[in-house]
């Protein structure tokens, strides 16, 4: 192997440090020699390097990540609204990538790329509660983000979240706050959402949510909640086609209805969503259909007792369908309980922002533009299986550590490590490619 030397030149009369190497040439047949400047030599025989220090480094890799992954989102979101869109914009990626209340959106978007392109925008909490009720005053805009129709597969996902009174006067008074998010989980993408406000679990106010917030029918995906003999013969009465977990306390009870000798065998079934094998056993009682699942390993087992325990799950419907599809929509209707409940922590500190319902109305949407943000990581995946959830989050970890720098007014990117740009291929659709474009921030600065 070739070794370096040192090498000095003086050139008009000021000595120059150079390292040389040299190496043969195979295809000219010949030794070359191939040197590195590395600085001045002074009068005390010292090298004096000259080394551009950064004015500014901007956290980049996970804001574009995001920002790539939602690129025609975020063109929507300019197209649509007015005023206030990259209010809009940063707060909802700085929200992904800090997991933080809107209250420190500011702070923390000042050490993000976004403040070199946008350096003047006003996040504090008084211009902030401004923009959502921007929002809520233009829900329109809010449905045009999305188009559908009647051909696409429509979940009506209930998700209950129990949050101290709005008001704030009672630290002991709670409330529930329901969605009705309407979700298409081919192209895994919210189209709409409708709310509630009540102390009580009420599946009535629900429909009527359900009427509003689409033009077509869905499946309802129901909190467990709601699992009664009084409420499934209401769901069958209005026609609705429904899925709904069991709790947790009536598993044993089903088990013991339909087996008393408690023998029920759950068959390993190859579940093609999930790409592996899940234990399943249906039952039929009139017109409804339970689905007992164990989606644990159990080495190569054919069959297992089902127990109750806590890997056992159990979702009731009205329709007699694929087992695949049920735990598909019981999975995502989970996820979303997990997406939304991780920044329930957020509305004690936002909640200086909402005094009255416009901002609450607001404050939902913007949280559903968000959540519609994030999902873009799930969009190559028919499900949101917990394999997934570990690679968005272990590579959003990689993609914060790569800092773009401000040297002499250009902005510079270091070497992105092989083991990042083999993840980021992975996802697919050229992302590595289009994360690292200098066309990426620059084509979103402007509304068009």
């Amino acid at each position: 192997m070739a070794m370096e030397h040192l090498e000095i030149k003086k050139i008009k009369g000021q000595n120059y440090a150079y390292t040389t190497v040299n190496l043969w040439d195979k295809k000219n047949k010949k030794e070359i020699k191939i040197s590195k400047y590395l600085g001045k030599v002074n009068t005390n025989n010292e090298i004096e390097r000259k080394v551009n220090l950064p004015e500014k480094s901007y956290q980049y890799g996970d804001v574009a990540f995001l920002l790539s992954m939602n690129y025609d989102l975020i063109r929507k979101i300019s197209g649509t609204y007015d005023k206030y869109w990259r209010e809009i914009i940063t707060s909802a990626l700085i929200t992904i990538v800090g997991r933080i209340p809107l209250e420190y959106v500011k702070r923390y978007y000042r050490k993000t790329i976004l403040y070199h392109y946008w350096p003047k925008l006003k996040l504090e909490p008084k211009n902030i509660a401004s923009m959502l009720r921007y929002i809520a005053y233009n829900k329109l805009a809010f449905e045009n983000l999305e188009d559908y129709d009647e051909s696409t597969l429509i979940m009506h996902i209930e998700i209950i979240i129990p949050v101290y009174a709005l008001n704030g006067k009672s630290r002991y008074a709670q409330e529930n706050i329901t969605l009705d998010i309407v979700f298409d989980p081919v192209m895994m993408r919210i189209l709409n959402v409708e709310y509630f406000v009540g102390s009580e679990y009420m599946l009535s106010r629900f429909l009527s949510r359900t009427e509003e917030a689409s033009k077509f029918e869905g499946v309802l995906i129901l909190d467990s909640s709601h699992y009664s003999t009084k409420n499934i013969n209401i769901l069958n009465k209005e026609k609705k086609f429904f899925i709904m977990d069991i709790p947790p306390e009536e598993i044993k009870k089903i088990l013991e209805k339909y087996d008393h000798s408690g023998k029920i065998m759950l068959k390993r079934t190859f579940n093609s969503l999930l790409n592996r094998y899940v234990y399943y056993h249906s039952i039929n009682s009139g017109n409804l259909h339970y689905f007992i699942m164990d989606d644990t390993s159990h080495g190569e087992l054919e069959f297992i007792k089902a127990c109750n325990d806590s890997s056992i799950i159990i979702a009731v419907s009205n329709m007699d369908i694929d087992q695949n599809l049920i735990y598909q929509a019981i999975n995502i209707k989970k996820f979303m309980y997990s997406s939304v409940s991780s920044s329930k922590y957020r509305l004690d500190s936002d909640r200086k922002m909402i005094s009255g319902k416009m901002e609450l109305d607001g404050y939902i949407l913007f949280n559903v533009i968000t959540m519609k943000m994030y999902l873009s990581l799930y969009r190559n995946t028919m499900i949101p299986n917990p394999g997934r959830h570990k690679l968005v989050d272990s590579l959003m970890i990689e993609l914060s550590m790569i800092n773009m720098y401000l040297i002499k007014g250009q902005l510079y990117l270091p070497r992105v490590s092989k083991p990042i740009m083999s993840d980021l291929k992975a996802v697919g659709e050229g992302i590595a490619d289009k994360i690292f474009s200098k066309e990426l921030f620059t084509d979103i600065q402007d509304k068009k």
